[in-house]
């Protein structure tokens, strides 16, 4: 039987149930039930180390349920939050007539004291060694100590809530399976297991996890999403059983689930910078590439519940769609007039239609999430300041932005503006024209979209959604304004970087009529700039009524992958210090205006 799967962002129980309530109209046959807080104790083990925020909002197993002898080391009142929310969701899902889902990663690490009281627990080291300041062990599978440990979490699991599909991420995200060669680190592990193979040391995890749920009456399909190097995945697929899978295989062959989600990369879950922007026309073209198989499963991934773009695209498309550009639009245009009525339903198609555009232009660029992930977040570009001696800047001036930056190496490193993650991206000028270029290109359609949304604003008869188109129009100026900014940024250390700071001032201009080191004009440009788009910014958070950047609900929430609350705060901050120090120009750049 065909899946439809459905893992939707959600807020609340009460945005869960109608969630649900939709699926259940619209054909979808299971839902996820595993989406959880930031677990926020794994980072506060140490704030200076990073690279536990790329586990902090992923689900694992002990997360949920903690077994008797990880109760010393793990924290129970949050796992038994999340396990109360999980049977809640699942009371829920049950009223629907939908099963349930759980997406998460495993074998996930765990901390350091559970291996020095366990040292045969330890299995792989899964952290990408340059973005973390301490070594992060997964637990070894093979052990037969830590099966009892899934054991026994599956069966208090499985027990109350009848999962019956299992998905995992592993190497990857804090988890790892002992001597894969995906692992960060390159193949790793105890001496006690090197002699199996990683196929059948991933089935016979697989098979941990299906016999447990089994013994409590729950028949499980369980699988790795990914990730395996594809050697890996050939081995392992030749040997999953009944109810098993890996990647795009069972133990029948090739299986045929497709993906359509709302965002660029679905495994950020929804972390990008912007929220609620419809990319509809790309979602559509995601969809049509289920209609040529009535039986391969579909799984549909939103960032958030609150974009009722989507939703409205899928009901139109329910038994309509086909695989032709003709029925493609004619499902936008359904879906367009039950948003904003049949007169303007074409206005809207079009306003979607730029907007893929932009998104189009950005994409290579955004593979893996460059600009609106790994830079403008997670390097706090939006609310950084962008001054020529950063090393000197006062801690308390860099607090309010460093504290949040993904960065495990050196401070000169977390200087830089295009080091991101232990990766320098886009650094020389050749390759900062090529940004220039893209993100010129990408910010046209959405001018025009711009244009077109205030053209419709006119109109008297556009009912409520005149308010989202308002607010549609605020986060496409944001959008602008994130991507000047990556321009800024890039431009700005590109100079930078052929700059030598210690070669002092010197007179480079070539006649009387030249009025500086052309250097200077360049980055006093750049800083100007970046000070108004930074005003923009703010004005547009002013004006805005629903979220316009992702930010988490409360400041002691805040963590890399989101901006807090407090984001306004910052970005005034951030224009503070660089007045403050625009004058720091003249120690690198001569300037006839002295």
């Amino acid at each position: 039987m065909r899946k439809i799967f459905l893992n939707c962002r959600t807020d609340s129980l009460d945005e869960y149930r109608d969630v649900a309530k939709f699926a259940s109209e619209n054909g979808f046959t299971h839902m996820v039930i595993s989406q959880v807080e930031p677990s926020m104790w794994q980072w506060d083990r140490d704030r200076r180390d990073p690279y536990s925020n790329w586990s902090m909002f992923q689900s694992a197993l002990f997360k949920i349920v903690v077994p008797q002898k990880l109760k010393e080391f793990l924290p129970e009142d949050y796992a038994a939050k999340n396990f109360d929310t999980f049977v809640k969701r699942a009371e829920i899902l049950k009223e629907y007539g939908l099963k349930a889902v759980y997406v998460g990663c495993e074998p996930a690490w765990l901390p350091e004291e559970v291996y020095r009281s366990h040292p045969a627990w330890r299995g792989p080291r899964c952290d990408q060694p340059r973005r973390s300041r301490h070594e992060y062990y997964a637990p070894c599978t093979d052990n037969p100590e830590v099966v009892e440990l899934y054991r026994e979490c599956i069966h208090k699991l499985c027990s109350i809530i009848p999962i019956e599909y299992f998905e995992f991420l592993t190497n990857d995200s804090g988890s790892g399976i002992c001597w894969s060669e995906r692992l960060y680190p390159g193949a790793n592990g105890p001496a006690s297991c090197r002699h199996l193979s990683v196929a059948d040391r991933a089935v016979h995890f697989l098979s941990v996890i299906q016999d447990a749920a089994k013994e409590v009456g729950v028949n499980a399909e369980v699988g790795y999403h990914r990730n395996f190097v594809p050697t890996e995945i050939a081995a392992v697929a030749a040997r999953l059983k009944p109810g098993q899978f890996c990647g795009m295989y069972t133990h029948q062959g090739k299986c045929g689930t497709r993906e359509v989600h709302s965002d660029a990369v679905r495994s950020y879950d929804g972390t990008t910078a912007l929220v609620g922007i419809p990319l509809t026309v790309r979602f559509v073209n995601m969809m049509q590439d289920t209609v040529d198989d009535e039986t391969g499963n579909v799984y549909y991934w939103l960032s958030s519940a609150k974009t009722k773009e989507y939703f409205e695209v899928i009901r139109a498309c329910k038994g309509r769609l086909q695989k032709t550009v003709t029925s493609k639009y004619a499902c936008l245009k359904e879906a367009a007039a039950a948003l904003i009525g049949a007169k303007y339903a074409d206005n809207l198609v079009n306003i979607w239609e730029q907007i893929g555009y932009a998104e189009d232009r950005l994409a290579y660029l955004n593979r893996g999430g460059h600009i609106l992930n790994l830079g403008t977040i997670q390097q706090r570009w939006l609310t950084r300041p962008l001054v020529v001696f950063p090393e000197e800047l006062l801690p308390e001036e860099k607090a309010y932005y460093r504290d949040f930056q993904f960065q495990a190496r050196t401070e000169a490193d977390a200087d830089r503006l295009n080091d991101m993650q232990a990766t320098v991206w886009c650094a020389g000028e050749s390759a900062r024209w090529m940004l220039w270029q893209n993100l010129e290109y990408a910010e046209k359609p959405l001018d025009k979209a711009i244009a077109m949304i205030d053209e419709l604003l006119q109109a008297a008869d556009i009912g409520d959604y005149a308010f989202d188109l308002q607010e549609l129009k605020l986060k496409l100026r944001m959008y602008k304004c994130i991507m000047i900014n990556a321009n800024n940024v890039i431009h700005f250390q590109s100079i930078l970087d052929r700059t030598d700071k210690t070669a002092g001032v010197e007179d480079q201009t070539l006649a009387i009529e030249e009025q500086g080191d052309p250097r200077y004009y360049k980055m006093e440009g750049i800083i100007r700039e970046e000070i108004d788009n930074t005003y923009e910014m703010i004005s547009i958070l002013d004006e805005a009524r629903t979220p316009i950047l992702s930010c988490t609900p409360t400041v002691e929430s805040k963590y890399i992958m989101k901006f807090g609350p407090d984001v306004r705060r910052d970005l005034c901050k951030k224009i503070e210090i660089m007045l403050q120090h625009k004058s720091d120009l003249n120690r690198l750049y001569r300037s006839y205006n002295l």
